[in-house]
């Protein structure tokens, strides 16, 4: 492993007798690590360690300034943007966020590469002002755009002096002061200084590696094959090799030490998967099967894409050993998150101070969040309950908690700014970390926690600066740091499975690599990052392009294969197409300039993740003895009738006792619907129970009408008082229908018609008695009405809704069929009508025939559509011994099937 820093080490060792007295310069802290812990090995003698650190590290120490984080930058920036831009043309901070970063990278990336920054600031302005003289139809914003870029010379020498005397700086800043520092470094330090396994230079960098090797006291090491310098169609070695053309110092050599490991024997496995879970679920598999026993060659796992890192880990089985992770989970995957996120995203919504009930909702059902209500001994479900059944969309902060300077307050408590907004937060992550022992026993949580606090506490420092400061911008600002913050793992360095990303695999070799997203757009990565800097302005001022980013990319992937001996690549095939992603074109090139010493596998591994149209679950005798119970205590004939259309619906429901919550709305739902007109029904017409009724007894119903239904209104659907919208037309929709009916019943009375009211939701309970049934089963429910017309009995249901006058027929031949939830549907209101006129017909044995129907208080002129029992017209539809007779054969194939292990509930998805 690591042939390249191997020989590294032998150089050194074979170059100066004093090691402390030597430099090393690389392109990161872990290939400086790599590289330490090999000359430990390889000395035999004790000795002072020569100076060993990254490119960047010395830059910063030649610059003798601080790198300062991206955050600071930006609000440093907007601050130098205020001083240097008159109030009236400002921007306010939300719009300035907009390109802010843009205009921070391109004066990163002029600094680098030591631009002289009033020549490129002079030509950009000569190109806004030709792009702007041909905008016609905008005048005003061309002037704005053309008086912008006047002042960016001056906010870039502002930003960078207001930096620099704070003893901090970009990138670029630290670059341009140390190659300041530069001709004063050398002339104090004479320490030879080894520049090692450098590929894409900026020209800073450039420019420090050349002075040490004309003054020759430094030296440069490529790790580069043979094949790829040679090759000038590979863009692998297009950097390196540009350096031997251009830089004075290297003319007319050539680079030493270079490998020829690409072209010996290799296995390529290239995997074709469905997508990227698929991928990082298979490269599991791989490494399961790997065996790690003795001396085992190192597997580098080198993850393209880092968001399936906790997949990949999941995957991995517990008993694999000797594996490390060193790229780190970002913070924004922490369990901290998603509480995080969703108070920020009540605040932002909010309206006239008042928190949206989803955006509440959202916050309590966050897991950190029922758990200090635990703690605090707050019945969270009962809050939530409390806050449905209100049905108001829109609460103000006091609504929400009991008392001050609890838990509660500081979580809801409304806030005017931005700085007020982090207090808050901070309030709350402080109640998580005191009263949640996971949190504090947990390395990895409390580490995250810690994180969090930090960039709140830096974010605070900015808020209190800037006045206009909104919540949508710092939720934005808070985001883009974390999505650059990580929680590094601890671990082995040297363990023989190294999970890594491909950046930090520089310098370092695996006798096995796997490599997961190998697509066009993810590796390469093509044509990314924002700027202001047109194409030709950066070709010009010898600026880097996309083709430079692309070699640089290239010279990553050959780089990390070229010594290895078994290489997976896996790429996905979900997206192809306009926009999609395809195979990359390093497996393109692998298999169209194919070495002979390497052999390519190819797999096309099967979607994971089948569909199935068919859901089921099968019974148990257990489940047929716990359902059995049930039943015995009784079922309802909605119940029953659910079992009918969707079985799957009735196992959750029924058997596992898990109901589907009621969705909060802020607009009646059907079913409210249903019940208001129930209910006001039946307390209009309680005053009349056993007695008849006469067309006078209707002018106090009517009268009553409006008072009763608004009561029942309020009661299920409570919310605001001042009904409006669909509200209000849904309220005066149930008033049409009930007033209708009612006079329309009047009409009917006034005609001749006797109607004498027996019962109102009347309660039934009655055990079965069929021949066969294979348990004890009780039928319960409630009968919207019963009443005695012209004499004769009758069963009434009213319906709000349509009414298919057409699926209550039930002919001698009819059936409900177990296995056509569609047919079974149509015909639900049939069959709780033949439940509830069946059990009267058992109970009252001086009833020898029923009439049983729906009152359809959509259609009211229609007054009652009675099942229909014989397909001869004219006939009088009572339902007759015969009838239920027939009804009892169907109740016990129901119930024959619902005990019936043989029969799995099933959901039917296929439509």
């Amino acid at each position: 492993m690591n042939k390249f820093l191997n020989y590294i080490a032998d150089k050194v060792n074979d170059s100066i007798e004093d090691l402390s007295n030597l430099k090393l310069i690389l392109p990161s802290n872990r290939a400086s690590l790599f590289l330490r812990n090999i000359l430990i090995r390889k000395i035999k003698k004790p000795t002072f360690s020569p100076s060993i650190i990254s490119i960047s590290d010395f830059i910063e120490e030649l610059s003798e300034i601080k790198r300062v984080s991206k955050t600071s930058a930006i609000f440093e920036m907007y601050v130098t943007y205020c001083e240097n831009i008159s109030k009236k043309e400002q921007e306010n901070f939300d719009d300035f966020m907009g390109w802010a970063n843009i205009l921070i990278n391109d004066f990163n990336l002029i600094d680098n590469y030591l631009v002289d920054p009033k020549a490129i600031f002079s030509n950009m302005l000569s190109t806004k002002e030709i792009e702007d003289w041909g905008a016609l139809n905008d005048i005003k914003g061309s002037n704005k755009n053309i008086k912008f870029w006047k002042k960016i010379p001056k906010i870039y020498s502002s930003f960078s002096k207001s930096l620099i005397k704070k003893g901090f700086g970009t990138s670029g800043i630290q670059s341009r002061e140390a190659i300041k520092n530069l001709e004063l470094y050398m002339s104090e330090n004479f320490k030879p200084h080894y520049f090692i396994g450098f590929n894409m230079l900026n020209k800073a960098e450039s420019t420090i590696i050349q002075e040490f090797i004309s003054q020759n006291k430094g030296k440069v090491f490529w790790d580069l094959d043979h094949e790829f310098y040679y090759d000038d169609k590979n863009t692998a070695g297009k950097h390196i090799r540009s350096y031997y053309k251009e830089w004075s110092c290297l003319r007319d050599t050539k680079p030493e030490g270079l490998s020829k490991y690409y072209e010996k024997e290799k296995n390529f496995h290239i995997i074709e998967t469905s997508n990227k879970i698929s991928q990082v679920k298979y490269a599991a598999q791989i490494i399961n099967g790997w065996k790690i026993e003795g001396q085992v060659p190192k597997k580098g796992v080198i993850v393209g894409d880092e968001e399936t890192l906790p997949a990949l880990l999941s995957g991995i089985d517990i008993e694999t050993k000797h594996w490390n992770v060193t790229m780190g989970i970002p913070i924004k995957n922490s369990k901290f998150q998603g509480v995080i996120n969703s108070i920020f995203e009540m605040h932002i919504n909010t309206s006239n101070k008042k928190f949206f009930y989803e955006d509440i909702l959202s916050v309590l059902t966050n897991t950190l969040i029922k758990k200090q209500f635990e703690n605090e001994k707050i019945n969270l479900r009962d809050k939530i309950k409390k806050l449905k059944n209100s049905n108001h969309i829109l609460f103000k902060s006091n609504q929400l908690y009991t008392q001050k300077k609890s838990f509660e307050y500081f979580l809801f408590k409304s806030v005017d700014s931005a700085s007020g907004f982090i207090l808050k937060l901070k309030k709350v992550l402080k109640y998580f970390e005191k009263d949640n022992y996971k949190i504090k026993n947990d390395l990895i949580t409390s580490n995250d926690l810690n994180k969090i606090k930090d960039i709140l506490s830096e974010l605070f420092t900015y808020t209190e600066r800037i006045p206009d400061f909104s919540l949508d911008v710092l939720f934005h600002i808070y985001k883009k740091i974390l999505e650059e913050e990580k929680l590094n793992f601890s671990g082995d360095y040297d363990s023989t499975i190294q999970i890594t990303t491909l950046s930090e695999t520089k310098l370092i070799d695996f006798d096995t690599v796997l490599l997961t997203n190998v697509n066009e757009g993810i590796l390469p990565s093509g044509r990314s990052g924002e700027s202001f800097l047109p194409f030709d302005i950066k070709k010009y001022y010898g600026l880097p392009t996309f083709f430079d980013y692309d070699a640089r990319e290239t010279y990553q992937f050959y780089q990390l294969i070229q010594n290895a001996e078994e290489i997976y690549l896996l790429y996905s095939n979900s997206e192809k197409g306009l926009g999609g992603l395809e195979k990359s074109r390093f497996i393109q090139q692998l298999i169209n300039f194919n070495k002979a010493n390497h052999k390519i596998n190819f797999l096309k591994t099967s979607n994971l993740f089948e569909d199935e149209a068919m859901l089921e679950i099968k019974k148990t005798t257990k489940m047929v003895d716990l359902i059995k119970a049930k039943v015995k205590e009784g079922i309802s004939p909605s119940t029953l009738s659910k079992f009918l259309i969707d079985p799957m619906s009735f196992y959750f429901d029924y058997v596992l006792g898990i109901e589907d919550e009621k969705e909060h709305s802020n607009i009646v739902e059907a079913k409210d619907k249903g019940n208001i007109a129930h209910e006001t029904l039946k307390e209009l017409y309680d005053p009349y129970v056993s007695k008849y009724i006469n067309k006078n007894d209707y002018k106090e119903i009517l009268d009553r009408l409006p008072i009763v239904l608004n009561k029942k209104f309020n009661k299920f659907y409570g919310g605001n008082l001042e009904r409006t919208g669909y509200n209000y037309l849904i309220y005066e929709e149930i008033k049409k229908q009930c007033k209708e009916f009612l006079l329309l019943e009047k009409g009917l009375i006034h005609k001749g018609n006797i109607l004498k009211i027996i019962a109102l939701e009347e309660e039934i309970k009655y055990n079965l008695h069929i021949e066969g049934l294979p348990s004890k089963t009780k039928l319960y429910g409630f009968i919207d009405r019963i009443d005695e017309w012209n004499g004769q009995i009758r069963i009434s249901d009213y319906k709000t809704g349509t009414v298919k006058k057409d699926k209550l027929k039930f002919f001698s031949d009819f059936a409900f069929d177990h296995s056509n939830n569609k047919k079974n549907s149509d015909y639900r209101s049939l069959f709780q009508l033949l439940v509830y006129s069946y059990v009267y017909f058992k109970q009252n044995s001086l009833t020898h025939k029923i009439k049983a129907g729906i009152m359809p208080l959509k259609t009211p002129k229609d007054y009652f559509y009675p099942i229909t029992i014989s397909k001869e017209k004219n006939n009088n539809d009572f339902l007759l011994n015969e009838n239920f007779i027939h009804f009892e054969k169907e109740l016990l194939t129901i119930f024959t099937n619902l005990f019936d292990e043989k029969l799995p509930f099933f959901a039917d998805d296929s439509e």
